[in-house]
């Protein structure tokens, strides 16, 4: 909910997964990248592989590296022997003669003309698969949150800069229809002039998967995931709010497991905050209010 300044008579702590504020992926910033780094003109398409290959891979994040113009699938990667290659033969059009299917990683890394990676297992893996992608000199993008915490997102920000390297974030919702709809009304003045504060609450459990079942699925494993459901969708709803309005500022708040003996995390989340100053919100709002919780 935002609550705006209304010109008369005219009558929407955890950031801790943003690698600065522009984090969604184009072929051509990632391009000018590859050119920059390698002291030549940018290739003419940008050569993809794909580290953690689940079901969210299959149907929603992977098709756009082998659909858009400009890219191509051309690794893939998963621990278990000959489950890249089935997965390829399953999702990939060309299949098997169109992108090749690893078990080990430093193999992957090594695929003639690999330019970039995408890093789409459970967080609790980035770090370490980051690492090994900033070392063998390959651009990265990587789900959100990038890390379990803080520490682990500046250190993989650190790396890839001293690398000279690209590291993007997976912050798609900055691109859904209905997102840049409500930047546009904000933009036109439709809603007012201000932004004078923010509030969001999250009840149940945000579209996230499979939380009710016999089996704690992964995203309520701290070891794993850094956290609960915060992390997994809540992260979308902080980083909107930095697309839209600038970033929060003063964060507070609290994080507690109250009524999930369960899980070792938390199921009730507060932040409050204020909104800094950004050149690019869709609104004046710096200074307003902020309260977010799940």
């Amino acid at each position: 909910m935002l609550h705006t300044h209304v010109a008369a008579p005219q009558c929407y702590l955890f950031l801790l997964c943003v690698v600065g504020t522009e984090t969604l992926l184009t072929r051509h910033a990632l391009l000018s990248t590859i050119g920059t780094a390698a002291a030549v003109a940018p290739p003419p398409a940008v050569n993809w592989g794909i580290v953690g290959l689940g079901d969210v891979t299959a149907h929603k994040s992977g098709p756009p590296f082998w659909k858009c113009h400009g890219c191509n699938l051309v690794a893939t990667m998963r621990r278990t022997p000959g489950a890249a290659e089935e997965w390829v033969r399953r999702n990939v059009p060309g299949g098997t003669k169109q992108a090749t299917g690893y078990s080990d990683l430093d193999a992957f890394l090594a695929h003639p003309g690999l330019h970039a990676v995408y890093v789409a297992t459970p967080p609790g893996a980035h770090l370490q698969i980051a690492k090994k992608v900033a070392i063998a000199g390959k651009h990265c993008y990587v789900e959100k949150p990038v890390g379990r915490c803080g520490w682990e997102t500046v250190a993989m920000s650190k790396l890839f800069e001293a690398k000279q390297l690209g590291l993007f974030t997976a912050y798609i919702s900055r691109a859904y229809t209905r997102t840049n709809a409500v930047r546009e009304l904000l933009t036109q003045g439709y809603l007012g002039d201000r932004v004078n504060s923010v509030t969001y609450t999250l009840r149940g459990t945000g579209g996230a998967r499979n939380v009710g079942g016999d089996t704690l699925p992964w995203r309520l494993n701290a070891a794993v995931s850094g956290g609960g459901l915060i992390m997994d969708v809540g992260v979308h709803i902080l980083d909107r709010i930095d697309f839209l309005l600038g970033p929060l500022v003063d964060v507070n708040g609290t994080a507690e497991n109250r009524n999930s003996p369960r899980q070792d995390v938390e199921d009730y989340v507060i932040i409050r905050a204020k909104l800094g100053r950004s050149s690019s919100a869709a609104l004046p709002a710096e200074g307003a209010d902020v309260y977010c919780s799940w």
